[in-house]
């Protein structure tokens, strides 16, 4: 199976590392009233991996393991650009039309710290619902 997911994300800076390192280096890395941070992301998920498991209850669960290739951009104030998404994740059906999912995906992309560029490599990890929609609804 394919398919294709849309993501956007949104979030702010703060945190007491960066905290701790502008007061360190005597400089501001993140401006007073930080700008937030926005991800837009699409990916194309393959899933060839179907399988089925039996809870000692007997009840019998189906499961996906895909894998995610995709590509967006980064706008913040330490990157901006380009970013590419590779992953794997693993969805377990509740019912026909709502499945349990986890995502392990690694958000590859350029950062500006302290006048140095590096490529930085994002791990997020995330768990939600999955709803499933009937085609041509």
């Amino acid at each position: 199976e394919l398919a294709l997911e849309a993501t956007f994300g949104y979030s702010r800076a703060r945190d007491e590392l960066i905290t701790i390192i502008e007061s360190r280096q005597g400089v501001q890395l993140v401006r007073e009233n930080a700008t937030p941070a926005y991800l837009w992301i699409g990916s194309i998920l393959f899933s060839p991996i179907h399988g089925k498991f039996r809870w000692l209850s007997g009840l019998i669960a189906h499961f996906d393991v895909h894998f995610v290739l995709g590509a967006g951009i980064t706008d913040a104030q330490t990157s901006r650009g380009l970013t590419f998404v590779t992953g794997l994740g693993f969805k377990v059906f509740l019912t026909k039309w709502l499945a349990l999912r986890i995502d392990v995906r690694d958000h590859i992309l350029t950062q500006e710290i302290l006048a140095q560029s590096r490529i930085s490599n994002d791990i997020v990890t995330t768990a939600g619902l999955s709803l499933f929609l009937p085609f041509g609804f």
